[in-house]
């Protein structure tokens, strides 16, 4: 054998071989024995999607049924499966990866089709499909998943017994003792002590009714169990956050003592040094005191003179602020007087341009409604032109044709004058009377068709001078709108000043009470402390004080 060739071990089924590194089987001892003993380890008793998935849980720990080669799935032929049959193939398949992992002694591979059956049981409960597991369930050596399967049992048996198909003494005989019998020991019994089932139907049915109540106390027991463990679920959340809150705390804790320990140091440090300067500060302090009571003396002449001076300001700021307010108010009446005649004149305006509107519109009403008459007129007159027209073609073409047939006539005269001259000259007189009348109904037709094109005439000219009117009543109306819009215009205008001269009022009285509330607040300057003498300066929406000292300002 080569050196670098990786050995390989075969299993094999009825149809199929799989061939499988013997790498893969270092992690599991039975396996791994049943390979190096035989090169070949059959398994006939399994199909190849279990060994697929077998051997798919070797290589990377975990499997995937497919659902493809399921018999529901094939008899749906392409539609969606019963939910019953493909819960069953579902149940099925990972019976037989659970047996097989029983086979070789592949826990974790039993423990993850177990997994795998619970939710689908729990979730996706169906009694035939319960009973279609069960024998292959059975074929397993695995006692969890037996006893998983007793449960679940225990929990539906009250719809397992009502189906006829069901033998609830073959189905309790199927399980082993150990795994009815969860909490006790194994315990050998002799063939004497074997108690023999009931054969009669009272206690066919007694045992019916003890199985049923353990069902309902298992459920009931089940419920509690959940409820408990939602309960512990809760309690370990709570446990986690009032850890983590308690680890919390002792940080703050040692933090805060840290910064204990830092402030008491500092504070040792600031008590010598204040030992220390506590005797120059003495001395300065005296010093400072006399050099205070000398400028406190000068202070209080001054300060008399500030006062007399600060009053007289105050009355004069009084003043010009009382009249500024009667200046603002007498704008603002002039504002509102003026804004209420723009007002009512541009209403007065509104209203003649609405009534000159709508004589406007009344008269284009009228003249729209004659415009139509005139135009069916002319439709008529055009109808009777064309008949007119047409009967003085059909007239025309007779007269042509009479024509033409005196003209035969005549010369048929001159050719037959000396056979029947008598005859001739009465035909000749008859067709000269009806020519005579044909030329009058012709003369008449186009004096007709000329009046008739006259009248079409007028009603043309007529049409072109009620659309010309009809124009001109348009554009007056839109110089009347846009001039009513104009006005509008003008009105807004006139109430945004009166508005803006109201808020300019309103900002001159803030700004006056702001000044007057700084002037009798502030009877020291915030910078040099000296009682001092101001002036008053304008910034746009408050006045501002300065110190006459330092010129520091105070804004009001």
């Amino acid at each position: 054998m080569d050196a670098h060739e990786i050995p390989l071990f075969t299993f094999a089924g009825k149809d199929f071989e799989v061939k499988v590194p013997s790498s893969l089987t270092r992690d599991y001892p039975a396996l791994a024995a049943t390979a190096n003993k035989n090169a070949t380890v059959s398994v006939i008793e399994y199909d190849y999607s279990t060994v697929s998935c077998l051997v798919q849980f070797l290589e990377t720990g975990a499997y995937g049924l497919i659902d493809r080669d399921f018999p529901s799935i094939i008899a749906a032929a392409g539609h969606p499966p019963i939910a019953a049959d493909y819960t069953q193939d579902l149940l099925k398949g990972h019976a037989r990866i659970n047996a097989i992992g029983s086979r070789f002694r592949i826990f974790k591979l039993a423990q993850l089709a177990r997994s795998h059956i619970e939710p689908t049981l729990r979730n996706f409960w169906h009694d035939s499909a319960f009973l279609g597991t069960v024998a292959t369930a059975l074929s397993s050596e695995d006692s969890d998943l037996h006893r998983m399967l007793i449960i679940k049992a225990g929990v539906h048996l009250q719809s397992l017994i009502e189906l006829p198909e069901v033998d609830l003494l073959m189905l309790l005989r199927s399980f082993d003792s150990t795994c009815r019998t969860c909490a006790e020991p194994q315990r050998t019994t002799k063939k004497s002590e074997i108690i023999p089932l009931p054969d009669n139907s009272a206690e066919l049915e007694s045992l019916k009714k003890r199985v049923a109540s353990f069902g309902e106390q298992v459920t009931s027991l089940e419920q509690q169990v959940h409820s408990a463990s939602y309960q512990r679920d809760d309690l370990r959340q709570q446990l986690l956050a009032a850890s983590s809150e308690k680890e919390r705390f002792q940080k703050e804790v040692a933090s805060l003592s840290s910064d204990n320990k830092a402030l008491q140091q500092r504070i040792i440090d600031l008590e010598s040094k204040a030992s220390k300067s506590e005797q120059v500060y003495e001395e300065t302090l005296r010093a400072e005191q006399f050099r205070f009571q000398q400028q406190i003396s000068n202070a209080s002449t001054e300060h008399s003179q500030v006062i007399a001076k600060l009053s007289s300001e105050c009355e004069e700021l009084r003043q010009v602020t009382e009249g500024e307010k009667e200046r603002v108010a007498k704008l603002g009446r002039e504002l509102k007087e003026k804004a209420e005649a723009q007002q009512s004149g541009l209403q007065e305006r509104l209203r003649n341009v609405e009534n000159e509107a709508s004589i406007s519109n009344s008269k284009l009403r009228d003249s729209s409604k004659e415009l139509e008459a005139a135009k069916r007129e002319l439709r008529v007159s055009t109808s009777e032109r064309d008949l007119l027209r047409k009967r003085w073609e059909e007239s025309r073409a007779k007269i042509t044709t009479l024509s033409k047939t005196n003209e035969d006539l005549n010369l048929a005269l001159d050719l037959e004058k000396s056979s029947d001259m008598s005859v001739l000259a009465r035909k000749r007189d008859e067709l000269k009377k009806a020519l005579d009348d044909e030329q009058k109904v012709a003369a008449k037709l186009a004096a007709d068709n000329r009046e008739k094109d006259t009248i079409i005439a007028a009603a043309n000219k007529a049409s072109s001078l009620y659309t010309a009117q009809k124009q001109k009543s348009e554009e007056q109306f839109i110089q009347e709108r846009n001039r009513s819009i104009a006005l509008e215009q003008e009105r807004d205008m006139a109430k945004l000043n009166e508005a803006a001269a109201k808020q300019a009022e309103a900002g001159a009285n803030r700004k006056t009470a702001a000044l007057l509330n700084v002037i009798n607040n502030h009877k020291f300057c915030r910078h040099c402390d000296e009682e001092f003498g101001v002036w008053v300066e304008d910034d746009d929406d408050r006045y501002i004080l300065r110190c006459c000292e330092c010129r520091t300002r105070h804004y009001c």
